[in-house]
């Protein structure tokens, strides 16, 4: 066994002071309407960016089958980041599952599942069924045939409203005669809390709850309703159903509204009162606002690339995690707020990767706004993390596997002998902060982020010169003596290189930054051993060596972001090793870690490419949700973060185009995020880039590796001609909200516009 070196390949850092705020709303960070700096005009920078979401499409044949799931189901899903719901069964017994990732039960320490509304319709028995789940308007369009008769049907979720949530479902029937549709409303399955059915004129409306009790340690329970009613026909409401008939020829509109306690105190009025008084009119500027705010979601940033199966899991995952996912709004678990029954691992906040890796993919994808959600849980977590490292007689704060809202959380109270937990739940608000550079952010997460570190401060263990980490299981539940994990080494160096930057930009904690550097510096190097005749990373320097299954092995690469390709020789070598020799393509519990770790230590391109294409076509569902055997929405970071970190590297301080991707492949991107607030767009034709256009958030400098080695380069800094630049590294200041255009000498301004709005040609699936 040998040792492998420590500190090379440390995440970017040296944070500095000031900067504009990015972790707002849905446009923040995305960068359209960035005033043009010194030019003082108003520029729209993502005009010339393809609309590519909007191609693709979830496509049903026969209705879904995991209409009783714990897990993943493979119905058609909607959502509005607050408001999951799911399309069961065909057309006359069609059933909305309804779920929102609030609706835990305290008590319980579980997800509950909330509600259904089901659609009886037995003139269309034996109906066939065809279903489009399109991504790019989040809707889902049916069209249903039983003898000769057609009902064809719209769905969506009301994406700028998260308060009301309002489900549309527009029916539109074609045939002879009418078809009779009765409405019933029930709690989710398995909720046997008390819940009631009542009406209100011609609104049919439940109320279900999450625990029988009103208050559980003095927090309240978890309590909604759902409010529905027709628009553009007559209906009746009596014993507890809501009924219509469908005349042919004329479009009619079942609209429901589903508020919580946590949406409005007077959220049982306020549901009712939203559906009351509505018309059809009102129904069609309600899409057409939807449709706005899934237009502008997806115009902050664009990947094109040859591989339409990629390309389309690539935006697929966008839609989902922005369906289950929302600022302001509780965070969604394992399985998002898609839950039909009680959801497998009780659906909570598991933090040994699978709660982390959803929000990843906010990042470089510059959609922030969908990991804002994340912290809360974590921070609201710390004094029951501070009770837990008191009883064991350590410091700061100790986080178990499993977590959830206040006051109990998870019904798993787990630790499975396992302490890096706090610093993995720590990696989202790190790359947050790095990514975004944002004061205000630094100064929310830093206490927590102080308590974690502390934490370690006493629990390392003075070895010589070097100190390590003991008792420590990587795989769940390794017994003593456990030391030194290349996982957990990983994820402390990025945990306490992120406290000395928070520390440095926020002007706190001098004392404490000396100790935390004391820790870094002499932190036991990696473990390594001989496998496959190459030298890898060994799982511990004593204990495990080595597993068969997830990517362990690999998370000092990815999150942890210890290493890339700016790292040491050595180092990068025998991370490239553990990727070649883990192979790990295709695992339940890891590919949404592996495969941008893969591309972060320069893996060959093609052949990732090719692995990411088979693991898309062998594992997804109709509905564009790619289900293993370790989680659900984990999955959603896979293929923006592969994809993403093999166009764009930045986290090692240094801007590198192209950094993973195959020669003689085209691609372009547009407001990739990067570190340092920097949001960065480019084009790759025939292996010559064709240009670099640098959006500065924060200001401050931009290094980027030279693109076009020994060439001079133009610069044009808001539309101005700024003269040239060279050399093989290049450091480009930057000021707050400058927009900087590069290419080749001899390139104009006009021309770098030109080449931003050519698409793809020949774009071919392997």
């Amino acid at each position: 066994m040998s040792a492998s070196g420590g500190s090379a390949g440390q995440a970017y850092g040296g944070a500095t002071n000031g900067g504009v705020g990015t972790s707002g709303g849905l446009n923040s960070g995305g960068g359209a309407g960035l005033a043009a700096g010194a030019a003082g005009m108003a520029v729209d920078l993502t005009a010339s960016f393809p609309k590519l979401a909007g191609t693709y499409e979830g496509v049903f044949t026969a209705p879904p089958t995991l209409n009783d799931t714990d897990e993943t189901t493979d119905a058609p899903l909607l959502g509005n980041g607050d408001l999951g719901v799911s399309m069961q069964n065909n057309i006359d017994t069609l059933t909305f599952i309804l779920g929102k990732n609030e609706f835990w039960s305290l008590s319980g320490g579980s997800v509950k599942a909330m509600a259904r509304l089901a659609l009886a319709i037995p003139g269309m028995a034996n109906a066939t069924y065809s279903a489009k789940e399109d991504i790019g308007p989040a809707e889902v369009n049916g069209s249903f045939v039983s003898n000769g008769q057609t009902i064809t049907s719209k769905s969506w979720v009301q994406a700028d409203d998260t308060t009301k949530n309002e489900l549309v479902t527009e029916l539109t029937y074609t045939g002879t005669g009418t078809q009779d549709i009765t409405v019933s409303l029930a709690p989710g399955a398995g909720n046997s809390n008390p819940s009631a059915v009542g009406a209100m004129a011609d609104v049919l409306y439940i109320d279900v709850r999450a625990d029988s009790a009103d208050k559980v340690g003095n927090y309240d329970t978890h309590r909604a309703r759902v409010a529905t009613r027709l628009i553009g026909g007559a209906a009746t409401v009596a014993n507890n159903q809501l009924k219509f008939t469908l005349a042919a020829g004329q479009t009619y509109s079942l609209v429901s509204s589903i508020m919580s306690l946590e949406d409005d105190p007077a959220y049982q009025q306020k549901a009712l009162a939203a559906v009351a008084t509505l018309q059809q009119a009102d129904v069609a500027s309600l899409l057409t606002t939807h449709h706005a705010w899934w237009d502008a979601f997806y115009a902050q940033s664009f990947v094109e690339i040859p591989n339409k199966v990629i390309e389309k899991e690539y935006y697929a995952s966008l839609y989902l995690l922005a369906s289950t996912s929302r600022t302001g709004e509780a965070a969604p678990g394992l399985w998002g707020n898609w839950v039909m029954k009680d959801p497998a691992w009780n659906g909570d906040y598991t933090l040994n990767y699978n709660y982390e890796a959803p929000f990843y993919a906010a990042f470089p994808t510059n959609h922030v706004e969908l990991a804002n959600n994340y912290d809360k849980a974590v921070i609201d977590w710390v004094p029951k993390a501070q009770a837990e490292a008191t009883a064991n007689g350590w410091t700061g704060a100790f986080y178990r596997v499993h977590i959830g809202p206040l006051p109990n959380g998870s019904a798993d109270t787990s630790e499975h002998n396992q302490k890096s937990i706090g610093a993995f739940a720590a990696t989202d608000m790190i790359m947050h902060y790095y990514y975004t550079l944002d004061p205000a952010y630094a100064s929310a997460i830093y206490p927590t982020l102080k308590q974690m570190a502390v934490f370690w401060e006493s629990y390392l263990v003075k070895d010589g010169n070097n100190y390590d980490i003991v008792d420590d299981a990587q795989q769940e539940d390794d017994p003593s003596p456990q030391t030194n994990g290349i996982m957990s080494l990983g994820l402390l160096r990025f945990l306490l290189q992120a406290c000395i930057d928070l520390s440095t930009a926020l002007n706190l904690d001098t004392t404490e930054r000396a100790v935390w550097q004391d820790r870094l510096t002499n932190l036991s190097p990696y473990p390594t051993f001989t496998m496959s005749g190459k030298t890898v990373f060994r799982w511990t320097s004593l204990g495990r060596d080595w597993a068969d299954g997830n990517d362990i092995g690999s998370q000092v690469i990815y999150p942890a972001s210890q290493i890339g390709l700016g790292s040491d020789a050595t180092l990068l070598q025998t991370a490239q090793n553990m990727v070649s020799v883990m192979a790990r393509w295709s695992d339940g519990n890891g590919t949404d870690t592996f495969y941008p770790a893969a591309a972060r230590v320069g893996s060959e391109p093609t052949a990732l490419l090719g692995h990411l294409q088979d693991w898309i076509e062998n594992n997804t569902y109709p509905n564009l949700h790619i289900h293993t055997g370790g989680g659900g929405i984990e999955n959603l970071n896979t293929v923006p973060s592969a994809v993403d970190e093999m166009l764009l590297q930045s986290f090692q301080g240094k801007l590198r185009l192209f950094s993973d991707w195959p020669t003689g492949v085209d691609a372009r991107f547009g407001d990739l995020r990067a570190y340092g607030a920097f949001l960065i767009s480019s084009d790759v034709r025939s292996n010559v880039v064709q240009y670099l256009r640098v959006v500065s958030e924060h200001g401050g400098p931009a290094v980027f590796i030279n693109p076009w080695p020994g060439t001079t380069l133009h610069v044009y800094r808001n539309a101005v001609d700024s003269g040239t630049l060279s050399g093989a590294e290049i450091t480009l200041p930057t000021a707050v909200n400058e927009v900087i255009h590069i290419a080749p000498d001899g390139t104009t301004y006009q021309a770098i516009l030109d080449k931003m709005s050519l698409p793809l040609s020949g774009a071919t699936t392997p």
